[in-house]
């Protein structure tokens, strides 16, 4: 593989990795706005930082340089990256708890009598 080709590919991926992001984010905000759980919240401002982190990368990457200014860039850049790594988390729990607490309020109000179904057959 040349080395353009490895620029074409990488460029492919920054981009499909960018829509995938966008099209989550969207994902989330819009179960925000209709569930209201804090959870959805937590996830979209996960997701932000890391389109942000990814469009900062990503035009760096189109066009290198040494210069001061481009290297606080990288380093807003990693730390949107290694922000983003707790955020995500922290809605991924909180969003399986939720889960959680709704099987467990759910098995209260409707208890499971498929097996006493079964018995009297």
């Amino acid at each position: 593989m040349s080395a353009s080709d490895l620029r074409t590919l990488t460029r492919v991926t920054l981009w499909a990795a960018t829509v995938c992001q966008v099209v989550v984010l969207w994902l989330q905000l819009r179960a925000f706005a209709q569930y209201k759980h804090r959870s959805f919240a937590v996830l979209a401002v996960g997701t932000v930082l890391g389109l942000v982190s990814s469009a900062i990368s990503a035009g760096l990457a189109v066009s290198p340089s040494d210069s001061p200014a481009i290297r606080s860039l990288y380093g807003a850049a990693l730390i949107g990256t290694i922000a983003q790594i707790p955020v995500a988390i922290w809605g991924v729990v909180l969003l399986f708890r939720s889960y959680g607490h709704l099987q467990l309020t759910s098995q209260q109000v409707l208890p499971n009598t498929s097996l006493e179904r079964t018995r009297e057959g």
